[in-house]
């Protein structure tokens, strides 16, 4: 059996986790591996013996190969492997490492509600006007952050391919936006928003200010997928844009909780000073988590949510630098049921933020 990734989504189609048991024997093995883009896993039986290939990224499976120049060295992806007597035994194993490795700051630490306006609410069309009364709503319901979604910076419907600068929309809000984060705070709640920093609109007005080697490059063009360039995160040019972002919305609205989004997967990775376009894409997932490392040095009590298009990177190099990861992006509540019973195999249950989605219209039960 092999299972592996290749691209800026890690977990969009496997978690990177496996699971052999003998319940015979009353033994398990469970393992994941700790990896932001790519991974794959091996398992076979040969000469009567178990076989277990855990690996980050490689030239077989996912194209990446580095060259070593004097002086130089690699460090591999990190794996674990936890062991017990059937597989919860082994899941509460890795359960207890997670917490060891796991980012959690004293912020979040309560685990607190979070209200988000975006599913079966305002769907990426916030305004003033629209926002007060949702406020409101949260605020009664015991919420305790309210987070802005996307579209406050579009001035119509078109808040996908304009993403990048991050300023806010005044059609939308005609008396300026910190009125309604003004409003939050008079509320009991802490304000938050959604941003997607790892890429950016191909009409977005922050692209004249970027050149080639800040996004992702492949045959000589910058990588576009779905309405988007790819930066290339370990350009310090590129973080220093993101940093000057993070730090104006925090000033001027008093930003407390971000949702870090990202919507796009950018696929094999970037020859731009890589050996690989693997190489590229690897060493590009660890320059991501090591700005994350920054933002949240310079906050400290910033709660950050891994989003990743609703759960497409629920993984442990991921989660090691955020607070929550939010599990899905499905509008269907009873799959939502399936997703929350289901998340602790994959994410601690104090990082797993579940949506719900209450409708007017639902009995009871439902």
């Amino acid at each position: 059996i092999r299972i592996s990734n290749t691209g800026t989504w890690s977990t969009k189609e496997y978690l990177p986790m496996g699971c052999f048991t003998i319940p015979e024997k009353n033994e398990a093995m469970l393992w994941q591996i700790e990896s932001n883009t790519c991974w794959s896993w091996e398992l076979a039986d040969t000469n009567y013996l178990l076989y277990l290939r855990l690996s980050g990224p490689s030239e077989l499976d996912t194209g990446w190969w580095k060259k070593l120049r004097s002086g130089e060295k690699f460090e591999s992806t990190k794996a674990a492997i936890s062991f017990g007597g059937d597989f919860d035994a082994a899941l509460a194993e890795m359960t207890a490492y997670r917490r060891l490795i796991a980012h959690r700051i004293e912020s979040d630490k309560h685990h607190p509600v979070i209200f988000n306006d975006y599913m079966q609410c305002l769907n990426a069309d916030p305004t003033t006007e629209k926002l007060l009364p949702q406020i409101d709503a949260a605020a009664e319901a015991g919420c305790e952050i309210f987070c802005i979604d996307a579209g406050w910076y579009a001035d119509e419907s078109g808040w996908w391919g304009t993403i990048g600068a991050y300023e806010e929309s005044k059609q939308r809000f005609p008396d300026g936006f910190k009125k309604v984060f003004d409003y939050i705070r008079q509320k009991g709640m802490r304000p938050g928003i959604w941003v997607e920093p790892e890429d950016i609109g191909v009409g977005s007005t922050a692209l004249e200010n970027l050149d080639d080697d800040c996004f992702f490059v492949r045959h000589g063009i910058r990588v576009h997928e779905r309405g988007r360039y790819q930066f290339d995160m370990r350009n310090e040019k590129v973080r220093a844009h993101l940093t000057d972002i993070i730090d104006r919305l925090i000033a001027d609205y008093g930003i407390e909780y971000f949702k870090f989004d990202y919507n796009i997967d950018a696929g094999v990775g970037t020859k731009c000073n890589a050996d690989s376009f693997g190489d590229g894409l690897y060493e590009s997932g660890l320059a991501t988590v090591k700005w994350i490392d920054e933002i949240q040095a310079k906050y400290p009590d910033l709660i950050l949510e891994n989003c990743s298009s609703g759960g497409m990177r629920a993984d442990y190099m991921q989660l090691q630098h955020y607070s929550v990861q939010s599990l899905t992006d499905t509008w269907e509540n009873s799959r939502l049921v399936q997703l929350a019973a289901a998340a602790p195999t994959g994410v601690l249950p104090e990082q797993a933020c579940v949506w719900c989605l209450p409708k007017s219209d639902f009995t009871n039960e439902e």
